[in-house]
């Protein structure tokens, strides 16, 4: 189905250049084929397509998609960063790879006002895009960090593409230069005393972050983290790893076998101590 979807959109805008005009078509499709709580406009200011779910702005493009569903959305988030534990009121969450703030709402709803979600992004595009939906949406308990995780304090370099899922940070001055910290100095900078639930996925560089994580693993109460082994030629490499790090660290391991390599790069751990 959506392969037909976006046969139909490409003959729709071939020679269509106005963005609002796209915007427009987008939108009425969109709500008669897809979800009729959903709206695209368009932001000229931003030159950006926004998605909004009823009132909430869920996500900014560059391109429109009247195929875009935020409740298939919310039900792949729930199937996936929820699968061991769903954060609740007055939680504080920290969201490493926050990517374009798609998932906030998801996240607020969860935490309501009274919780807590600190968000870090390295691609500068990407985190434009979670800066807007954040001011837009007024999520006062929201804090956005323009940065990277490694295993020390430097220059670090973000290669980006058009595929989002492969942008990754490295060290061989590929993309440009960002600012790289540990996890720990994060922790300490931001004098956080607990964290609820931590998600992870940042395409490859967990292999890394864990070395920078050992001061505050024992803040961490319930974790998510995505082990992107299928993008390099070494498998597990990266999963093995990480749960040897969290076993020894005295959280019980959960991990799934669906078929599915991206759903299952990702392993659970929760530390009831």
């Amino acid at each position: 189905m959506n392969k037909i979807f976006r046969k139909i959109q490409a003959k729709l805008f071939k020679n269509i250049k106005d963005n609002n005009l796209k915007a427009k078509i987008s939108n009425f499709f969109g709500k008669i084929l897809i979800d009729k709580k959903m709206a695209i406009k368009y932001d000229t200011q931003n030159e950006l397509f926004k998605y909004y779910y009823g009132n909430n702005l869920v996500k900014c493009d560059e391109k429109p998609d009247f195929n875009y569903s935020y409740a298939q959305k919310i039900k792949r988030i729930e199937n996936i960063f929820f699968h061991n534990y769903t954060p609740k009121t007055n939680d504080v969450i920290l969201d490493i790879g926050a990517g374009d703030g798609s998932e906030l709402l998801i996240f607020q709803r969860k935490i309501d006002k009274f919780g807590k979600i600190i968000s870090i992004e390295a691609s500068k595009n990407s985190f434009r895009k979670l800066d807007i939906v954040t001011k837009e949406n007024n999520y006062k308990n929201c804090i956005n960090i323009n940065l990277a995780l490694s295993n020390y304090r430097g220059k670090i370099y973000m290669e980006e593409t058009d595929y989002f899922i492969v942008n990754r940070v490295n060290s061989e001055s590929k993309g440009y230069e960002i600012e790289a910290i540990t996890f720990d100095e994060l922790i300490m900078n931001l004098q956080i005393e607990k964290i609820d639930y931590l998600k992870i996925n940042i395409e490859g560089s967990e292999f890394d972050m864990i070395d920078g994580m050992h001061e505050s693993i024992g803040k961490i109460k319930n974790i998510a983290i995505s082990c992107h082994d299928f993008l390099f030629e070494n498998d597990n490499r990266i999963l093995n790893k990480v749960e040897s790090f969290l076993i020894k660290n005295n959280f019980r391991i959960v991990k799934r076998k669906t078929g599915s390599k991206i759903i299952d790069s990702w392993i659970y751990g929760y530390n009831n101590n």
